[in-house]
């Protein structure tokens, strides 16, 4: 009787034995497999991660009121308006390109970013080639992205018919920080990022662009308007 059931757990043991084998290199090999798809996916999902962080990272700095959210102006691109009626006018095709965080004052920007408004894209990019300050090799890199954003997802035709329909540059933010004088004397400095907007169209400028785009004036009396139609809510 004894001799019986101990041969029976013999073999249980042994079927369990065996059973484990199988399972431990079942494991291993699934793992191995899923070792090897997880290296195939690291290359995939490093830039995705690297797009997720910094995004998480603007975000923050905007919750805390240190940038400003300026990301809505690549989202005109999105628009699609409807066809035109008869005796409306065609709209040009059009593309709004930006670069955010440029280590440069907006005060200094705004020069070569106001001097090119109204010029076709030939003659900005040589105006901005013979500019002597910094901002102006910056613009001509963003226009020269901008140029090729066009061409390739906008269905632009020719890479030299557009023109640059607005152009400006602001202040993102600054940082500030401590400059060591001598006895013993600190002095501030203050770093300062600027975002630069661009808007491209297709066609050729308008002979005179300055008649035709807004003025202070303009706005000024817009404004003056836009304040004497108030009215007070439940007024006789």
């Amino acid at each position: 009787m004894l001799r019986n059931l101990s041969k029976s757990l013999c073999y249980i043991q042994q079927n369990l034995v065996n059973k484990l084998c199988v399972a431990t290199t079942g494991a291993m090999h699934t793992s191995s497999i899923q070792f090897v798809n997880k290296k195939e996916q690291e290359g995939e999902e490093d830039e995705f991660d690297k797009q997720r962080l910094a995004s998480a990272k603007i975000r923050n700095l905007e919750r805390l009121g240190t940038i400003k959210s300026h990301y809505s102006w690549p989202q005109y691109n999105r628009i699609i308006y409807p066809p035109a009626q008869n005796g409306q006018p065609i709209r040009n095709p059009f593309v709004h390109h930006m670069r955010h965080f440029i280590k440069y004052p907006a005060k200094k920007m705004w020069y070569p970013a106001f001097l090119i408004r109204g010029m076709s894209i030939d003659e900005a990019l040589k105006q901005l080639s013979f500019h002597r300050l910094k901002g102006a090799d910056i613009i001509k890199e963003v226009l020269l992205e901008a140029q090729d954003l066009a061409l390739k997802q906008h269905n632009f035709e020719f890479k030299s018919n557009m023109w640059i329909s607005y152009s400006t540059a602001v202040d993102s933010f600054s940082v500030k920080g401590v400059r060591k004088h001598r006895a013993m004397r600190l002095g501030v400095v203050e770093y300062k990022y600027c975002t630069y907007y661009v808007r491209l169209e297709e066609g050729s400028p308008p002979a005179k662009y300055e008649l035709q785009s807004e003025t202070y004036d303009a706005r000024a009396k817009e404004y003056l308007e836009k304040l004497r139609k108030r009215s007070i809510h439940l007024s006789i």
